[in-house]
C-alpha cells in the first residue's frame, strides 16, 4: 500500500493464488531426495476490483527436502476393479461480484450451467455442454440498440473435464467457447477457460469455487453449487 499505491496488477489486497506446477522428485537415500518443479502461477482479485491486470508467471524451482521421520513409504500393489464407465448430467448455478470500473460499483454476475459428462475411469470425467452467464445492469454499460436482454445475457458451448482428487473432491476445468457476448461486459475474447475446486457434500450436491478467465485475465470468481444427476455401478 506504500510502495504501489495503485495497486495496478492486481487491484487489491485480497487475491486469488493459482499454482499449477509438474513436481519431480529423485531419491539420494531414504531420509535426502531432490525435487524440481515446473508450472503456471497466477495472481489477481477476480476483477472484483480494478485495476487487475493480474501477474502470470512460469516458475522453475529446484530443491532439497529431508525425511524427518523413519516410517516407510506402502509401494504394495492394490489393484482396482475394473471401471463400469457411466453417464452423469450436471446443473450448476454460480454467482459472483465484479467491478468494471476502478472506483465504480461492483455488479452481480451469474452462471447457470448444463453439461453432460462421462466418467472414464476412477480419475476423469469428460463433457460437453451450455454456460449461460446474467451481467447485472449492462443496459447502462453498452450504449447500442440491442435489447437489454442481449445485452444482459450471453452464452456459451463447453468442453469440460473434471479430475477427481479424492471421492468428494474434484477439479472442474473447461475451455469454452461463446456463441453470444458483449466485450463491454468484459467478454474480451471468443473464448474462456476455466478453473477451480469442487466439494461434493452428498451424493449429488457440491459446492465450490471456480474462476473464470479470458486469455488468462480474470473475468470473476463463481462461487458455486451444483446437482449432479447420476448412478455410479462402481459404488454402493
Amino acid at each position: 500500500s506504500i510502495d504501489n499505491p495503485a495497486n495496478i496488477f492486481i487491484g487489491s489486497e485480497n487475491n486469488c493464488y493459482v499454482h499449477l506446477g509438474f513436481v519431480a522428485n529423485y531419491n539420494i537415500n531414504p531420509k535426502w531426495s531432490l525435487n524440481g518443479t515446473l508450472g503456471f502461477k497466477h495472481f489477481s482479485n477476480g476483477s472484483f476490483q480494478q485495476p487487475n491486470l493480474g501477474i502470470n508467471i512460469i516458475p522453475v524451482t529446484v530443491g532439497v527436502s529431508y525425511k524427518i521421520n523413519n516410517e516407510p513409504v506402502d509401494l504394495t500393489k492394490k489393484p482396482l476393479p475394473e471401471y463400469k464407465k457411466h453417464n452423469l448430467i450436471n446443473v450448476s448455478f454460480a454467482a459472483g461480484s465484479k467491478n468494471y470500473k476502478a472506483g465504480g460499483d461492483n455488479f452481480l454476475k451469474t452462471t447457470i450451467g448444463v453439461n453432460y459428462l462421462r466418467q472414464i475411469n476412477y480419475k476423469y470425467r469428460l463433457g460437453i455442454g451450455m454456460d449461460f452467464f446474467y451481467s447485472a445492469a449492462a443496459g447502462d454499460r453498452i450504449a447500442t440498440d440491442a435489447s437489454d436482454f442481449s445485452k444482459e445475457w450471453s452464452y456459451a458451448i463447453v468442453g469440460s473435464w473434471e479430475w477427481v482428487l479424492t471421492e468428494r473432491l474434484y477439479a472442474p476445468i473447461a475451455l469454452a467457447f461463446y456463441l453470444h457476448r458483449n466485450e463491454e461486459n468484459n467478454e474480451i475474447t471468443q473464448y474462456y477457460e476455466r478453473i477451480g475446486l469442487r466439494y461434493r457434500l452428498t451424493n449429488n450436491l457440491a459446492a465450490g469455487v471456480t474462476i473464470k478467465a479470458h486469455k488468462g485475465v480474470a473475468d470473476f470468481f463463481e462461487w458455486t453449487v451444483a446437482y449432479t444427476f447420476h448412478k455410479d455401478p462402481n459404488f454402493k
